[in-house]
């Protein structure tokens, strides 16, 4: 891996490719414009004349390099209650000044956000370093990393390779110096995708006559450091509690754990129809743990999977990546893919959109047979079964649209449909 991508590996694992990347690899997604759905964020058009400085002109490297300067947007918008989709960011015009590093680059970008402040600005100013190779993060995080940070929530002084998610250049006693950062005016745009009454697919989600739901928890920590008494595993637990308790009226449930780390619900409805609900519990470092038993489990269930949920730590991204590259999804299959970690919104991909498409001739842009509902804020142990169980009771009802359903997720997490 180059030098300049040692501190951003954990989080570009996680991030689209710009589209000139993934055209070079001979992937491609048909982008179409998707009804974008929340109780609590507008969808607005973020357009920015971006610059950068850079040790390297190469064309090929400079996508990356711009899209690491604009991802610490993320943690200065956290701070507005909003969050980038970088999976549509756009970069056009992108030109270099200088004939010797450092060059100074330009660019023109254009990225979706979920804005969740009271009041939609005409303009926002972000405040982004300057320079984002290994050593000039390090320098930038030695330098801002307490008082430039979210120190609630990040700790007292965040680190290189954490700092973009907790960066709050809005901080009172933030000074940042004028050599250090780029500031950049971008314009806000209430984007044309907005919508007011979009439903899960619900004739799609009961043809078969049953309501399939994969469940997915994270641990807090691991297990040598807190055994049982562990978030993660009280909010699978209490997930399972309350699944069964909303089953029960419904028919006779039928159980079964498997392991502690395993429970499987299934009721039969009077008119014929099943429920079933299949939840596991993983490690809080998924992406790097062996997970031959999770794969066998998840391979088993999601083809007939209707609703998806991720529940835990986004680990920088990189749970959320590994995730999305799991499972099997068969063509015309509908399913709703959830995750409910921290700022998930940020972290998604076209991954999924990429084995969609392939899958289906009929559906270019891989969302015909998929939603994605996402985090656009942080998500919390301590809620994360009542907003699993939001989604559940949703679909097992069957009648109300994403917006109605989200009324009953914590508002401060900002649920969407992208």
């Amino acid at each position: 891996m180059r030098r300049e991508a040692l501190l951003l590996s954990s989080l570009f694992l996680a991030c689209a490719p710009s589209g000139a990347s993934r055209e070079a690899v001979g992937e491609h997604v048909a982008r179409t414009e998707q009804a974008f759905a929340s109780s609590e964020a507008t969808l607005v058009d973020f357009e920015l004349d971006g610059r950068l400085l850079s040790d390297t002109s190469e064309p090929g490297r400079l996508p990356a390099r711009i899209e690491a300067q604009l991802m610490y947007a993320v943690g200065q918008l956290n701070g507005e209650r909003a969050n980038g989709y970088f999976a549509r960011l756009e970069l056009t015009t992108i030109d270099v000044e200088g004939d010797a590093p450092p060059y100074r680059i330009h660019y023109h970008a254009k990225l979706p956000v979920a804005w969740g402040g009271p009041v939609i600005p005409s303009t926002y100013e972000l405040r982004l370093p300057a320079r984002v190779e290994t050593e000039h993060q390090e320098a930038f995080a030695e330098k801002y990393g307490s008082s430039c940070a979210d120190t609630a929530s990040g700790g007292a002084h965040v680190e290189a390779f954490r700092l973009f998610l907790f960066y709050r250049p809005q901080n009172a006693g933030c000074q940042l110096a004028p050599e250090d950062v780029e500031v950049m005016t971008a314009s806000v745009k209430p984007s044309t995708a907005n919508s007011t009454g979009k439903y899960p697919e619900y004739d799609r989600v009961w043809e078969d006559g049953k309501l399939s739901v994969v469940t997915v928890w994270s641990r807090a920590e691991s297990i040598e450091k807190t055994g049982d008494d562990d978030e993660g595993a009280h909010a699978y637990q209490e997930f399972v509690s309350r699944s069964r308790d909303l089953l029960d009226p419904l028919g006779t449930v039928t159980a079964a754990m498997a392991s502690p780390l395993q429970t499987d619900l299934a009721v039969g409805l009077p008119d014929g129809r099943r429920v079933e609900v299949h939840a596991r519990l993983v490690p809080a470092d998924f992406w790097k743990s062996s997970q031959a038993a999770f794969d066998a489990w998840y391979d088993a269930l999601t083809p007939e999977a209707d609703l998806v949920l991720y529940s835990g730590h986004a680990g920088l991204g990189r749970n959320v990546r590994a995730l999305m590259q799991k499972g099997v999804f068969l063509p015309g299959k509908y399913v709703v893919w959830t995750v409910n970690g921290c700022d998930t919104f940020a972290y998604l991909d076209d991954t999924l959109a990429l084995r969609r498409a392939k899958q289906n001739p009929d559906d270019p842009a891989g969302t015909k047979y998929m939603d994605v509902v996402s985090n656009v804020m942080a998500g919390y142990f301590r809620t994360s079964a009542s907003t699993s169980m939001a989604l559940l009771d949703g679909f097992v009802r069957a009648e109300r649209t994403y917006p109605e359903i989200f009324r009953d997720v914590d508002p401060e997490q900002i649920i969407v449909v992208p």
